[in-house]
């Protein structure tokens, strides 16, 4: 549960089963040189990716992805309930690691004004499931307010089927219980919304 305002790479995770990656927020990345992204999986890795947010690459040319996963053999990444929206290149990039196979579910996610939502150098299966492609309508992406409106599609727009622990939003409200089960709405990002009465009337 960790922002992430970068200018080069955001995680990288090399080898290893049991990686949970949890309602992060992931901003402003500027990609011009070598390539960089904001998650970047490989070799043998398996990862779950749930309730972060993605936004805001201004990477040139080949430079900059959101979700990389580069296969030396076969991993299996799970990614749910994410917004990934307004990047200049693109969502996932399928990478060649010497290997075949890459496999990537994706459950509930948002996506909304990228270029491309992936690319690939390799062989790849994106079962992309329940895409929610509409604007998230967060307060300010713009300035980094990642919480969602009233009328937000992502308010109520997740699928916790397949979550069998508690997850947490980025200030630590509880998302689900300790089975897995929405304890409110089923929120896709980082935060739960909250209403906000505005000022008092006196």
């Amino acid at each position: 549960r960790n922002v992430f305002n970068i200018v080069g790479e955001g995680i990288t995770i090399n080898e290893g089963t049991g990686n949970i990656i949890e309602s992060c927020t992931f901003n402003g990345s500027t990609m011009n040189s070598i390539s960089r992204r904001m998650i970047n999986l490989i070799l043998n890795t398996r990862a779950l990716i749930d309730n972060c947010v993605f936004y805001g690459f201004t990477g040139s040319s080949n430079y900059g992805q959101g979700i990389t996963v580069r296969a030396e053999t076969p991993p299996y990444t799970h990614i749910i309930n994410n917004c990934i929206f307004q990047n200049v290149l693109r969502a996932f990039f399928f990478d060649d690691d010497g290997g075949t196979d890459v496999l990537l579910d994706a459950n509930n996610c948002c996506y909304f004004s990228n270029t491309q939502k992936f690319a690939n150098n390799t062989t790849y299966t994106f079962n992309d499931n329940n895409p929610i492609e509409l604007d998230p309508l967060f307060d300010d992406a713009s300035n980094g307010d990642f919480h969602i409106g009233a009328l937000s599609p992502c308010r109520n727009g997740g699928d916790y089927d397949d979550v069998f622990r508690q997850i947490f939003d980025q200030e630590e409200n509880p998302i689900t219980d300790t089975n897995g089960d929405p304890i409110d709405a089923k929120v896709v990002g980082a935060f739960l919304y909250t209403f906000d009465p505005g000022p008092a009337i006196v």
